[in-house]
């Protein structure tokens, strides 16, 4: 009887209507998350809905925090790990004074069987050094927010997060962990490379909680264990996986590799955007020296921190009222150290321990895979560092709705006690923004944040009328690689055949590193972007149409216009190396500053993300496809690398980072695979705006061509 108290009057469609009292005091708010339908408070976990049924009627927030198909009416039941309350659930039991002794106990557990199983094969000597954590999406970006914040320490313990599929990026961390072997042994013959030596100091831990993320599998199968099987090296001393029974990576890595529990007790609550509550965060802490105690304290919000969230999730839905076309930016203002830089490892010489951190994507990605699932609402995170350009003020708050351009209509700073922070001047006092203020120290305020966000994500979710925990968008994204992969084949030549033939342009003539291969199609009308209007364009500014230039440029003029009443945002998705060495920095840096800033901030007056694939579809691919956002694929010819350790991946494939990058643009173009056989279909969903450039690869030549290309698309926007 106690599953009914908040059960729905008869009638009341699965989503309730907008006008539903949600409770606004934060304690009754977040008590409904703890009701006995879903919370088992003797065990203080999360109730299974293998054991128990629970149907979308038992409670008003059963589609929100559930996989329950809604469409099927008032009885549609709640599947076997489709409960997603982690974020809830597990900080409660890791701060239970009853419970949470036994859990961390278990943790330290499997972290000492990871280093003892590397002792007993190459003696007490042998310590645990490396952890090579392959992911994709929220398994992985959890893990650099917290190498980016310091949350997960580095010293004698390095961990390499890998969510990459071309031989480029993994040849950096070969490089690195190889620079860090012990001296050899005396006596030892020439077979004791440095790199073997490096690597019986590591381990590979695979991460996928769904059906969708193949990226580690695909690492784990086609890179890592031949590359320590090359070695001699015993695969079930090295390879693990932490994932749930079932998921599409437990089905692909067998034994030998060693199954780690995803969650305490071994539940199954949790997407991996919640991974940060679960073993996969907790874990990497407590390898590296750190406080998982301390991180779960941090997790568990006190009753001030709930009603700070929920006022957060007010004020955007207030936004995307007045707005009128129900979509909402905000430019998110952490401190400086969170943002997206370049770190050079310590102990780490030359290319290899150069790479990219930042914290800001897991929020990001968070948020805009969650919720960007209708155009009716939508939140777009920004986190470009230039964002408030197009105000030329410090704060921003006064561009976007109002100037139609761009920019952000909402700013939030972060201000964390202790960190330095350069956002030096206050902000205006306006309903526009706002400033959340976190105690110190910062890797106590990281958890903090995280937990506050996921608050926000699942009361946004709610007064929209959204589940907060699936992702169709990456869902039509994936299949769409799945089916190019199996079809097997040139992927160009499939898009070609759906979407017509290359556009016949190049940004240097012939022999240029730069090519248009795919413009926009009349296969997706309803974005508004299509092959006619850029032609129309072209011959109103008497322009050239052989000019990548020149037609990229009307292609950003067009889709300016046709996102209005609402402002159209530019993203970059580099599908290739673009978070290790020198080469990669220099790819990000031109992309932040030739086109995220100089076409986008100063020429279209809005913003751009620049990130890279497969990873973005995991992250803004969701608010892409829901219309609005212009995304420019860039894909080189050869990921080729120039580092020591590259020919041991000679023979890594190529054809999943090139299936990534046309599936994508596929999937904006309104395609998806059908149950029915068929194929891919045009007219699936909400077509956004794509177009696809190849490159010839990332090297100085091409760099400066791509420098001269934005500065004409730039150019090209402006004319009258």
């Amino acid at each position: 009887a106690s599953f009914r108290l908040r059960r729905r009057p008869a009638g009341v469609p699965a989503f309730p209507s907008s006008n539903m009292a949600i409770p606004e005091d934060p304690e009754t708010w977040l008590s409904r998350f703890f009701d006995p339908i879903f919370f088992d408070a003797d065990t203080s976990l999360t109730v299974d809905p293998a054991q128990r049924e629970i149907i979308a009627s038992a409670h008003e927030l059963v589609p929100v925090v559930s996989l329950v198909d809604a469409a099927a009416g008032d009885g549609a039941r709640v599947p076997p790990k489709g409960l997603i309350l982690a974020p809830f659930h597990v900080p409660r039991l890791l701060n239970d004074p009853k419970h949470a002794p036994a859990h961390f106990d278990r943790l330290a557990e499997l972290a000492d069987a990871m280093r003892a199983s590397l002792a007993r094969a190459y003696g007490e000597g042998a310590p645990l050094e490396h952890v090579i954590w392959a992911g994709m999406g929220g398994s992985i970006e959890d893990k650099y927010a917290g190498l980016a914040s310091g949350l997960i320490p580095e010293g004698s313990f390095r961990l390499w997060g890998l969510d990459d599929v071309n031989a480029d990026t993994l040849a950096h961390i070969l490089a690195g962990i190889g620079a860090c072997a012990p001296p050899a042994a005396a006596g030892a013959d020439g077979a004791a490379l440095p790199l073997k030596r490096a690597l019986q100091r590591t381990v590979v831990v695979a991460q996928a909680l769904g059906m969708t993320s193949v990226e580690p599998v695909f690492n784990v199968k086609h890179a890592l264990v031949p590359l320590f099987e090359s070695f001699g090296l015993d695969i079930a001393c090295h390879f693990y996986k932490v994932t749930i029974p079932g998921s599409l990576l437990d089905e692909a890595l067998r034994p030998p590799v060693v199954t780690l529990p995803h969650q305490p007790a071994g539940q199954s609550s949790a997407a991996g955007r919640h991974d940060y509550v679960a073993h996969g965060m907790l874990l990497p802490i407590h390898l590296a020296g750190g406080s998982a105690r301390a991180y779960a304290a941090s997790l568990d919000l006190p009753t001030a921190d709930v009603g700070s969230a929920l006022e957060l999730a007010r004020w955007v839905d207030a936004a995307a009222e007045r707005a009128g076309h129900g979509a909402v930016a905000v430019l998110l203002q952490l401190p400086r150290a969170w943002r997206g830089r370049w770190h050079a490892r310590e102990g780490v010489p030359g290319d290899a321990g150069l790479e990219w951190r930042d914290v800001s994507l897991w929020f990001k990605q968070h948020l805009e895979e969650s919720l960007g699932k209708t155009p009716a609402r939508l939140l777009k995170l920004i986190t470009a560092t230039d964002a408030h350009a197009p105000a030329d003020s410090e704060s921003g708050a006064e561009s976007g709705a109002e100037s139609g351009r761009g920019g952000a209509q909402l700013v939030l700073r972060v201000r964390v006690d202790g960190m330095d922070d350069d956002a030096t001047a206050p902000l205006p006092s306006s309903p526009t923004a706002r400033e959340l203020r976190l105690a110190g120290p910062p890797a106590r305020a990281l958890g903090t944040l995280m937990s506050m966000f996921s608050v926000l994500k699942y009361a946004l979710a709610e007064r929209w009328r959204l589940c907060a925990v699936n992702q169709p968008p990456v869902e039509t994204y994936k299949r769409i690689v799945g089916h190019l992969m199996r079809e097997g084949g040139d992927p160009a030549a499939r898009v070609a055949q759906l979407l017509g033939p290359a556009a016949p342009c190049s940004a240097g003539g012939a022999g240029s590193a730069v090519r248009l291969c795919y413009a926009p199609s009349a296969a997706s009308p309803g974005c508004g972007l299509t092959e006619a209007a850029v032609a129309a364009e072209l011959r109103a500014l008497g322009l050239d149409g052989a000019s990548v230039g020149d037609v990229l440029g009307c292609v950003h003029r067009v889709a300016l216009r046709a996102a209005q009443p609402r402002a159209c945002y530019g993203e970059a998705i580099y599908f290739g190396n673009l978070t290790r060495g020198a080469d990669a920095r220099a790819m990000r840096q031109l992309l932040h500053g030739a086109f995220a800033h100089n076409v986008w901030a100063r020429a279209c007056g809005s913003f751009a993300d620049v990130g890279k694939g497969p990873g973005v579809g995991h992250a803004t691919h969701a608010m892409g496809k829901q219309g609005g956002v212009l995304t420019l694929s860039l894909l080189p010819d050869s990921h080729a690398s120039s580092l020591a350790h590259a020919a041991v991946l000679e023979s890594y494939p190529s054809g999943y980072q090139e299936a990534n990058a046309y599936a994508n643009v596929l999937a904006l173009s309104g395609y998806d695979v059908t149950d029915g056989g068929d194929g891919l279909v045009a007219g699936a969903g909400h077509p956004g705006m794509a177009v696809l450039v190849r490159i010839a690869r990332n090297d100085e030549t091409t760099r400066a061509e791509l420098e001269r290309l934005f500065a004409r698309v730039a150019e090209v926007v402006g004319m009258n």
